[in-house]
């Protein structure tokens, strides 16, 4: 593919961030989760259909940079760590409402709920600077 006129994307280096690829992509158990609190919090309307396991696949696939490690077991040993972290979000992306959550959360059920798989080490290839929102 090329572009008139592009400067950057013709000097752009390939950078390796310092960093895995996280890729969390919901499983039927999420979306029993989503369809059971839309019909306790009455929030089908006539007409609407389901929450279905094609439309959070679709629509509701999350990436997460997460530590590099000497050895992916270490950074594999880290996502199980700081699953919370990362289930807390893909339940908030739904309903921000904690009083909604399952409690008791382990790595185990995130495990049932999410598809995750790491990939390695992404290449930036924009000539600029990462910009850090939070």
């Amino acid at each position: 593919m090329t572009s008139a006129g592009s400067e950057a994307e013709n000097t752009s280096p390939l950078v390796f961030l310092d960093r895995y690829i996280l890729v969390v992509t919901p499983l039927q158990p999420f979306v029993d989760w989503v369809r059971k609190v839309e019909v306790d919090q009455d929030e089908l309307e006539e007409g609407d259909a389901p929450f279905d396991l094609e439309a959070a696949q679709q629509d509701f696939v999350s990436t997460y940079l997460v530590p590099t490690f000497p050895g992916i077991e270490m950074t594999v040993a880290w996502v199980r760590q700081n699953f919370d972290l990362i289930f807390e979000h893909e339940l908030a992306s739904m309903y921000t409402a904690e009083a909604l959550w399952p409690e008791n959360r382990t790595f185990e059920m995130m495990e049932e709920w999410f598809d995750l798989v790491l990939l390695e080490s992404p290449l930036d290839i924009v000539n600029a600077p990462l910009v850090a929102e939070g």
